[in-house]
């Protein structure tokens, strides 16, 4: 799909129930090119992007099987987490978790800055945001590590050339969006996440509270 006709399409759609809202069709296909991406990035002969990026590289331990823990510190206080299967950030108590494969903000504990994590079944226990608070925290952090993969993107562009981005993802059989189109997507993705978790929070509120006013007034 072309750059012009994707931004004529609402990507955010508010129906709740069984079908997927049509931003997590486009979140789960950016997901998956960019961890497609960063292990391109890993493995590049120039040098490791991640580690000039300025992230941390925690590899498993030699009888362990899964994909090294790269984390980054943000100046807002958060942390970043990336792995072959996902990523998280957390705000040093909570933490967001959105998977390879499946684009949903899950809530977690955060993770220790040496914890080992080396595969989706070592994460502690995800759950998905239900209360009003979950699902504003949950839009918060999730919003703020898509904006962070844009600002990513844009680092790469500049450090190495778009070309270098197009040519990883020439290489992806499940490539959907072009390196230009993806960068741009990523900050309006964040929008639309933080959008739709406000909103279901706002309704949450809403219905808390008329729930509340209901009882009061029949008891």
């Amino acid at each position: 799909m072309g750059m012009f006709k994707l931004m004529q399409e609402p990507i955010l759609g508010m129906t709740e129930g069984h079908a997927d809202p049509p931003f997590r069709k486009l979140g789960k296909c950016l997901m998956n090119q960019q961890c497609w991406s960063w292990g391109c990035d890993i493995r590049r002969p120039q040098g490791n992007l991640l580690l000039a990026f300025g992230f941390e590289r925690l590899r498993p331990p030699a009888d362990a099987k899964g994909s090294s823990r790269y984390r980054l510190a943000l100046r807002s206080g958060r942390e970043i987490s990336l792995w072959g299967f996902g990523t998280l950030i957390s705000d040093g108590v909570n933490a967001v978790h959105v998977g390879r494969f499946q684009f949903d903000a899950q809530l977690c504990s955060a993770l220790s800055n040496t914890q080992a994590c080396w595969s989706p079944s070592s994460l502690p226990p995800l759950r998905r945001p239900f209360s009003p608070h979950e699902l504003a925290l949950a839009g918060s952090l999730c919003s703020e590590l898509l904006g962070y993969i844009g600002d990513y993107e844009s680092w790469v562009a500049e450090t190495v050339g778009i070309r270098y981005r197009q040519q990883t993802l020439d290489k992806f059989k499940d490539t959907v969006y072009s390196a230009a189109e993806a960068k741009q997507l990523w900050p309006r993705l964040a929008k639309q996440v933080a959008r739709h978790y406000g909103r279901r929070a706002a309704r949450k509120r809403i219905a808390t509270s008329g729930s509340r006013y209901h009882a009061a007034s029949v008891s």
